[in-house]
């Protein structure tokens, strides 16, 4: 499963980027991600009824960009997914 998302950046990340921080701010996003790790993964299984063996993420400042990953141990069966 795939997620791209735009316009994640919360106000003090794009203050922080145009300060000339960006390094810090992609750190912080990348720590974020770490973090929430689990969380992400619990959504996805509950999702698509499908262990989660692998979750990658990545983030983009200009623009401002993030994607989500995540592998599972079958091709997941969306028919019976919630999504919504």
């Amino acid at each position: 499963m795939v997620a791209v998302m735009h316009d994640v950046l919360t106000n003090a990340e794009k203050a922080l980027a145009r300060s000339g921080c960006q390094g810090e701010v992609a750190e912080i996003r990348q720590l974020f991600q770490d973090a929430m790790e689990a969380d992400f993964r619990g959504a996805v299984e509950r999702l698509t009824g499908r262990k989660v063996i692998a979750f990658v993420g990545a983030n983009h400042l200009e623009p401002d960009l993030a994607t989500g990953y995540s592998f599972s141990t079958r091709r997941p069966d969306l028919r019976s997914a919630r999504l919504w």
